[in-house]
């Protein structure tokens, strides 16, 4: 992310159920996105759910009554996930 420049607001970048700081600058620096993205992954304890260089090589998904099902294949093994809406 050294090298990222936001040219969007922090309004139309934000995750709807997280939006940013209200001392962040409109146009956010690329430390400043690096430090929102941390803190949304700590948020949401995404880190713990992430395997960093794993190469993904499918992911699909299925709906059944309520619940969203992904089967995600990696160069590692293959996986699923469900996630409630």
């Amino acid at each position: 992310m050294d090298f990222t420049h936001i040219n969007v607001s922090k309004y139309n970048y934000c995750f709807s159920d997280y939006p940013f700081p209200d001392d962040t600058p409109d146009y956010p620096h690329h430390s400043e996105m690096l430090k929102y993205v941390k803190s949304y992954a700590d948020k949401h304890s995404l880190l713990e759910k992430i395997k960093f260089k794993t190469l993904v090589l499918k992911i699909e998904g299925l709906m059944i009554l309520i619940e969203c099902k992904y089967s995600i294949l990696t160069d590692l093994k293959a996986t699923s996930l469900s996630v409630l809406p």
